[in-house]
């Protein structure tokens, strides 16, 4: 039996080493003590002892492995090279204002974006310009492809859907979107068929069917009437259903109103805010289908009253207002505002 032992410790010593203790000194006597040689049962049970606290680490290291499962690692990216997904719901109008200006203002004194934006790899045939689709950060990745910074990305293969869930429920989170925006990202999903049908699309991005339905109505309406207000985002939800009814009711009405009010929004002086427009659009009609007149005052007076009668726009200006030179005046304008 021993000769096994020791033949196992034999296996065990490292090279070089000693198979004597070193010497110790007794603490009372202070007298040197003689040193001890290693047994074999005693260099099998150090070397067992040593196996075990490396089998313990390990242990532990898996334990934490472990929080990182599922974990996708950020990189950074040019921005040159990610294009914008197919189901884009940003507007371009989004990058043109103040906020967008401020915001991109906070990426370039962060040196970049903190919070990463997500993207699919392009695989197949895909775009030679590009390696990879933007789920989502539209701004994040706007803003550090304007400033010349790589963005900060995370990497995820994703089917169209599971892309289009994911941009959905970030831009919601964020309470950021506006209701065109939202409602022109659902359209493109129904019409493209991603979805069968507003109550599966409702049902897979967790939204009620009638915020989805809504959202919608306002992507839907016609250009003319998208284009009537001083932008497409600040078209309200609100005011889709009542916008909807108009359009089903009166199209022609609706039609010639918004686009005497696109004409009028081409001139600084009767630049008119989204609310404004929103009641122009949406005006009562009488019996007879014309809109109840509207005055035009100057000067603190009426100097004439416009309407809408069967989609006809018309202006009465009050007896004698305008002299010869005004006509010829009033002539010219109208002329050179339907040219332009």
């Amino acid at each position: 039996m021993s000769k096994r032992l020791e033949g196992m410790a034999d296996l065990v010593k490292q090279p070089g080493a000693s198979s004597v203790l070193p010497a110790t000194k007794d603490a009372s006597s202070g007298v040197q003590a003689t040193p001890r040689e290693r047994t074999a049962p005693g260099s099998l049970a150090g070397f067992l002892r040593s196996q075990s606290q490396v089998f313990e680490e390990v242990d532990i290291l898996r334990e934490r492995l472990k929080e990182f499962d599922g974990s996708t690692p950020a990189r950074y990216l040019d921005p040159r090279r990610i294009k914008h997904s197919h189901w884009a719901n940003r507007s371009d109008d989004s990058f043109s204002t103040a906020e967008f200006t401020s915001f991109k203002e906070e990426i370039k004194l962060a040196g970049g974006n903190i919070q990463a934006i997500l993207v699919r790899p392009l695989t197949g045939e895909a775009d030679p310009l590009f390696d990879y689709e933007l789920a989502f950060g539209h701004r994040r990745h706007r803003a550090c492809l304007e400033l010349g910074l790589d963005v900060l990305a995370l990497t995820e293969a994703l089917t169209d859907a599971q892309l289009f869930e994911k941009m959905d429920r970030e831009n919601r989170q964020r309470a950021d979107l506006r209701p065109y925006e939202q409602g022109e990202m659902y359209r493109k999903a129904i019409d493209e068929g991603l979805y069968p049908s507003i109550r599966a699309m409702a049902n897979a991005i967790g939204v009620p069917n009638s915020t989805v339905a809504v959202a919608i109505q306002v992507a839907r309406l016609p250009s003319e009437v998208l284009d009537a207000f001083p932008s497409r985002l600040d078209i309200q939800y609100r005011w889709a259903p009542t916008l909807a009814e108009a359009l089903q009711k009166h199209p022609e009405e609706l039609l010639a109103r918004a686009k005497q009010v696109g004409a009028e929004q081409k001139l600084e002086e009767h630049r008119l805010g989204a609310a404004a427009v929103f009641e122009r659009l949406c005006a009562k009609a009488s019996k007879s289908g014309a809109e109840n007149p509207r005055k035009i005052e100057a000067g603190g007076r009426v100097v004439a009253t416009s309407k809408v009668v069967g989609g006809r726009y018309s202006i009465a200006f009050n007896r004698n207002a305008l002299s010869p030179a005004q006509i010829t005046r009033l002539e010219s304008h109208v002329a050179k505002l339907f040219s332009s």
